[in-house]
């Protein structure tokens, strides 16, 4: 365990990482909002099959692990992406592209999907 006198952070880099929580966390808000009114159809349906992914994901690990994981990723995300961004940015590019194609996949089955494509 590390002792209490060896971690040391300076004023300015605690303010700035909770501004970076408050700003996260107000765009979390503003994106909770708009999904809840149905502001945009693609992401509310998105966000619903995000949602039933995340239950059968909680059938195997309880709510509290997640709370646990989602605390420690809210606080270790931001340097974390300050350091390796161009390695994060580069995963996720290559995640949307195969997203995207099994979208389109999935777009031409579903001929309702193509309006959500177009949007």
């Amino acid at each position: 365990m590390i002792p209490v006198e060896d971690f040391n952070i300076s004023r300015e880099m605690f303010a700035a990482h909770i501004e970076t929580i408050f700003v996260v966390w107000e765009d979390i808000r503003v994106e909770i909002r708009d999904t809840l009114y149905c502001k945009n159809v693609g992401k509310t349906l998105k966000v619903a099959g995000i949602s039933v992914v995340l239950s059968i994901f909680s059938q195997f690990i309880s709510g509290a692990g997640l709370l646990w994981t989602g605390l420690v990723v809210l606080f270790v995300y931001p340097r974390l992406y300050h350091e390796k961004h161009v390695e994060i940015d580069a995963g996720v590019e290559k995640v949307q592209v195969l997203v995207g194609v099994q979208f389109d996949k999935l777009a031409t089955a579903v001929p309702m999907l193509n309006k959500l494509k177009s949007e």
